[in-house]
């Protein structure tokens, strides 16, 4: 087990808030960072991190979630 912190992030990229999670693995990130969208709704994204490790950014107006490191898709092949 490893504490993620969960830093909810404005337009701009500042973070106007955080939270820190106990969790067994990557793998159960996504599913908090959406809802923690879903509990702050002022919030663009959320972005977390590993301790010094970024793991992942989930904005709220891309329909996926995505490792950091990792190109953006191009919005005109994102599915409607």
């Amino acid at each position: 087990m490893a504490i993620y912190t969960f830093y909810l992030c404005n337009l701009g990229g500042g973070a106007s808030s955080f939270e820190a999670f106990d969790l067994g693995s990557d793998a159960e990130a996504p599913a908090r960072a959406l809802q923690m969208l879903a509990d702050h709704p002022t919030c663009t994204y959320v972005a977390v991190w590993d301790d010094a490790r970024p793991v992942l950014e989930r904005h709220r107006d891309i329909a996926l979630t995505l490792p950091l490191g990792r190109p953006q898709p191009d919005a005109n092949s994102l599915p409607i």
